[in-house]
């Protein structure tokens, strides 16, 4: 492995920290406003995600058309601004939202460098290298992020920005590579069912025509789906265990 893998490990895992222990540190703003119903919680995660939503279309074709270094200092200033909005005490959906349009941009690029980094022999240890540190830093952001938020939301507040800025760092510090394919130009959305990513699911979601394209749906689907899922699956599990030792008392 190359130096820029090992750097883009470290800024990976920095932001990846970060998006955890900000959700547990909005958690507990929530917790201090009275007015705040049963629905604020699953709108505010919802808030992020909806990001992904409405920018897929669009993302992956900002970070191929640009030096996908600069795609993750871009994503990283981003998030970095929505924990500053959250910090500030304004409305945390919106604050939320900013730091899931971070996550969007980031997303993308993330994946994409790799390659242009490692070149496709190495491409699987470099893979297994990002997301083994990135499951690391999923944990530690849900146990960290929780304890300090329930000591003081600021602090809390004030390690996830500097986590997300020195990570913004670290993207800096990646070397720039240049992208081998150009996207098509034109509207996204006009251009779907054209791109080869969205042209081998359909094929293989639908005809399942050629071996090969269901095997890359497959292997495309693992990828981006199993980190999802850690995460909700750690977000429903830390949030339980948080919440039963929030309420038990000491006999």
């Amino acid at each position: 492995m190359n130096r820029g893998i090992y750097t883009l490990m470290v800024a990976q895992f920095l932001t990846a920290f970060a998006d955890n222990a900000i959700l547990f540190a909005a958690f507990a703003m929530l917790s201090e406003m009275a007015s705040v119903g049963e629905w604020y919680k699953p709108a505010l995660q919802g808030a992020f995600l909806l990001a992904f939503v409405v920018l897929a279309p669009w993302v992956g074709r900002f970070a191929d058309r640009h030096a996908k270094r600069s795609v993750l200092t871009i994503g990283n200033a981003i998030k970095a601004l929505g924990a500053l909005l959250l910090m500030l005490n304004l409305e945390p959906l919106l604050a939320y939202a900013v730091v899931g349009i971070g996550a969007a941009v980031y997303g993308p690029a993330k994946y994409g460098i790799l390659p242009e980094l490692t070149g496709h022999k190495k491409l699987v240890k470099a893979n297994a290298l990002i997301e083994g540190s990135t499951i690391i830093a999923i944990v530690l952001g849900a146990v960290i992020g929780a304890n300090i938020a329930d000591q003081s939301i600021s602090y809390a507040l004030l390690l996830i920005v500097t986590a997300y800025l020195l990570s913004l760092v670290g993207s800096l510090l990646v070397p720039k590579t240049t992208s081998k394919t150009q996207p098509p130009t034109g509207s996204a959305i006009r251009h779907f069912g054209t791109m080869p990513g969205s042209r081998y699911f359909c094929e293989s979601l639908f005809w399942a025509s050629k071996p090969k394209q269901t095997a890359k749906l497959h292997a495309t689907v693992y990828a981006f789906g199993a980190p999802t899922v850690l995460r909700t699956l750690r977000n429903h599990l830390f949030a339980a265990l948080h919440n039963s030792l929030s309420d038990s008392t000491p006999t």
